[in-house]
C-alpha cells in the first residue's frame, strides 16, 4: 500500500511537470508569433520585402544601347538643362559653364545646384546620387567622358538633331510627349506673332547683320543663337554673306565663317565693312576688353561709314540674354527683338 502510495506520488508531479511544459512552450509560441508579426508589420521589415528594382528600359544612342530608369527621380544635366525644365522637370545638378552665363537658367525660379564645370568633375556628380545623367551631344563629350559618367549613373546622350525636335527626343525619354508638344504649340505662336510685328517695323528688302565683338576682333552670326530668332523666327532677311554662308552648310550655324558650334575664327575689325547691313545687331563678348574695343571702333572712320550707323539702326544687346542657344532663350528674345526695333 505504501508503495502504491509513493507510484501514484510520482506520477501527479511528472503529470504536473508535464503541463507546466506545455505552458511554457504554449507561451514561447505564442511571444514568437507576436514578434514575428510585429516583424512583419514593421516599416523596416515592409520596405526589406517590398523593395524591388527600378524599371528599366532599353535606349540606344550614338554610345550604344542600354538600360535606363523608367522614372528617373534624380537627373544630372549636362548641358540639356532647358529641355528638362520645359517639361517641368527639375534636376538635381548641372554644369556651371551652363547655368552661370544664361540669364534664363542662372534666375530660373527655382534654383539650379551647379555641381561642376568642365573639365567635368567626376566625384561631384557621384556625389548627386543620380539615377541618370542626361548629356548633349557635343564634340566635346568624347567616348572616355562617356565611360566615366557611365560608372556613376546610366547616361543618355540624345542626338543633337536641332532645338525642337532635341526637345522632342527628350521629352521621349520620360513618356513627356504632350509636354513638351504643348510647350512649342504656345512658342510657335508667340513666334508668328512676334514676326507679323516685326514686319511693319522693318522692311522686307531691309537686311540684317548680327555681330559679336570681342577684344580685338568680331565674329558674325549665321542661323543659330541670335541668328535663329532674327533669321528663322521672325523671318528677317540675313545680308548676302550671311545668306550664302547659311547656304553652303546647310543652315546649321553659329558663325558666318563656316564655325558650327563652338569658336569662330575671329575676324580683325578691318573687314567689318563686308557686312554693311542696313540694320545691325551688336553684342558685346563677355570681356570687359570688349567694351574698350568697341568704344575705339566708335571713334573710326571705318564704323561711321556703315550704313547702319548713318541710319541711326544699331542695336546693341546684352550679352547675358542674348549669347545662348537654348530654348528659354528663343522664346524670350521674340519679345525683346520686336522691342529692340520699334522706335
Amino acid at each position: 500500500m505504501k508503495k502504491l502510495k509513493q507510484g501514484l506520488a510520482l506520477w501527479m508531479v511528472v503529470g504536473l511537470t508535464i503541463i507546466a511544459l506545455g505552458a511554457c512552450s504554449n507561451g514561447n509560441r505564442t511571444e514568437s508569433g507576436a514578434e514575428s508579426t510585429a516583424a512583419v508589420n514593421s516599416p523596416s521589415a515592409s520596405v526589406s520585402q517590398t523593395t524591388t528594382a527600378p524599371a528599366m528600359k532599353p535606349y540606344k544612342d550614338k554610345f550604344g544601347e542600354k538600360n535606363i530608369p523608367v522614372n528617373p527621380g534624380r537627373i544630372v544635366s549636362i548641358s540639356s538643362t532647358t529641355d528638362l525644365l520645359a517639361l517641368g522637370m527639375q534636376p538635381i545638378g548641372a554644369m556651371k559653364y551652363e547655368v552661370e552665363p544664361d540669364y534664363y537658367l542662372n534666375s530660373y525660379k527655382n534654383p539650379i545646384p551647379k555641381i561642376s564645370d568642365w573639365p567635368i568633375n567626376y566625384e561631384a556628380v557621384a556625389a548627386a546620387e543620380p539615377d541618370l545623367i542626361l548629356a548633349f551631344d557635343m564634340p566635346l563629350l568624347t567616348q572616355e567622358i562617356y565611360d566615366q559618367l557611365s560608372k556613376i549613373a546610366p547616361t543618355v546622350v540624345p542626338a543633337d538633331v536641332g532645338l525642337y525636335d532635341h526637345l522632342l527626343e527628350v521629352a521621349d525619354l520620360f513618356d513627356k510627349r504632350d509636354a513638351a508638344e504643348s510647350w512649342l504649340a504656345h512658342h510657335r505662336e508667340k513666334a508668328a506673332a512676334a514676326k507679323a510685328e516685326i514686319a511693319g517695323l522693318v522692311g522686307a528688302d531691309e537686311t540684317v547683320a548680327a555681330i559679336r565683338i570681342d577684344k580685338a576682333t568680331f565674329s558674325v552670326y549665321a542661323n543659330r543663337a541670335i541668328g535663329h530668332v532674327l533669321y528663322d523666327l521672325l523671318g528677317l532677311k540675313p545680308y548676302p554673306l550671311v545668306q550664302q554662308a547659311i547656304d553652303n552648310r546647310s543652315g546649321k550655324l553659329v558663325y558666318a565663317d563656316g564655325t558650327m558650334v563652338y569658336a569662330a575664327d575671329q575676324l580683325n575689325l578691318e573687314v567689318l565693312p563686308q557686312y554693311d547691313a542696313d540694320r545691325l545687331v551688336v553684342m558685346l563678348g563677355n570681356d570687359p576688353a570688349a567694351e574698350d574695343n568697341f568704344k575705339q571702333l566708335q571713334k573710326s572712320a571705318l564704323w561711321q561709314n556703315l550704313k547702319a550707323v548713318k541710319e541711326n539702326h544699331v542695336y546693341l544687346v546684352p550679352y547675358d540674354k542674348w549669347w545662348s542657344y537654348t530654348l528659354f532663350s528663343a522664346d524670350a528674345l521674340l519679345t525683346d527683338a520686336v522691342a529692340l526695333f520699334k522706335p
